[in-house]
């Protein structure tokens, strides 16, 4: 007897199919039930594509392999012609494997009114985010430093400053708004993929000694900044 065999349910968003599938019949190619089943077909791998090369772009980032369009394209079967009608540029296709840029916060909505836990809720959302992306990360790093260009660093949007803008607010009535900003830029400049390539690649500690000193970073200067107020 041949055992059933069942499927997960796939994670993520599902995607709306414009096309009715359609069964095949064993007629011609111009038949219309195989012309139906074609064009639904090629309509589907055309909705997955986005999905599709942003996978092959993260994998290609794993290998050590910088992502191109072309090539993440080459790499999940899609199309040239398909894959620069979702991703014009190298630029859109990196932003798109790191989508956290756009959060506007890392506090959940029911967030601490301490700064001390807020700061460091945010510090560990950043590491962890840094942790779960650095292959993409280390790349985005690298393509700055080569081109010297803030148009060419499509996963540098000095979101870390605003993430810690967000966890320092309940200090407005008791440090200045230039002391606030200053202790965010600082926090900001202390956590991130910079300070964890030179951590783990030159100092040489493991990922968890590394995110205690960042977090013990993170905590000193809150309690530096707000010692005497």
């Amino acid at each position: 007897m041949t055992r059933a065999r069942w499927y997960a349910r796939p994670e993520g968003d599902g995607i709306t199919l414009r096309k009715a599938p359609q069964l095949a019949s064993w007629n011609k190619a111009t038949d219309p039930d195989q012309v139906r089943l074609r064009e639904y077909l090629d309509d589907t791998v055309e909705l997955l594509a986005p999905a599709t090369m942003i996978n092959a772009a993260r994998a290609l980032a794993r290998e050590g392999v910088t992502p191109t369009v072309e090539g993440s394209a080459a790499r999940a079967g899609v199309s040239r012609a398909t894959a620069y009608r979702y991703f014009t540029n190298q630029r859109e296709l990196l932003a798109a494997t790191y989508p956290m840029t756009e959060m506007a916060s890392l506090l959940p909505p029911d967030a601490p009114a301490d700064p001390v836990e807020r700061v460091l809720i945010v510090a560990r959302g950043i590491i962890d985010l840094t942790i779960s992306a650095e292959a993409e990360l280390r790349i985005s790093l690298r393509l700055s430093l080569e081109s010297g260009t803030g148009d060419e660093r499509p996963l540098r949007k000095g979101r870390r400053r605003a993430w810690f803008t967000d966890a320092v607010q309940p200090l407005h009535d008791r440090l200045t708004p230039a002391a606030l900003g200053q202790l965010s830029l600082a926090l900001a400049a202390s956590i991130g993929i910079e300070t964890w390539v030179w951590l783990t690649d030159i100092i040489g500690p493991t990922p968890e000694q590394a995110t205690k000193q960042l977090l013990w970073t993170a905590r000193a200067l809150l309690e530096g900044a707000t010692a005497n107020h």
